[in-house]
């Protein structure tokens, strides 16, 4: 991955962060596998001004307690709306 891309990638998730809402002093659970996509998730989430927490990857995730996935499919959701 060269500069320009990670630079593209890291941006293109801070958008899809502040699309979800996702804005600076927020807590972000990060349980995610290690691959360079982690590190933009990372990069792109400290760039909001949020706070990253480290988690498993196995996980499931619940909100108000509806099933919304692993954070692998999470992960996905966010690549594809980041482009």
């Amino acid at each position: 991955m060269s500069w320009n891309e990670l630079h593209a990638l890291v941006f293109g998730l801070q958008q899809a962060l502040k699309a979800a809402g996702v804005a600076q002093g927020h807590r972000v659970v990060a349980m995610m596998p290690s691959m360079p996509e982690t590190a933009a998730f990372m990069l792109a989430t400290a760039s909001i001004g949020a706070i990253i927490i480290h988690g498993r990857s196995d996980a499931t995730l619940n909100h108000g307690g509806a099933r919304i996935g692993t954070a692998e499919i999470l992960l996905q959701r966010l690549l594809s709306v980041a482009g």
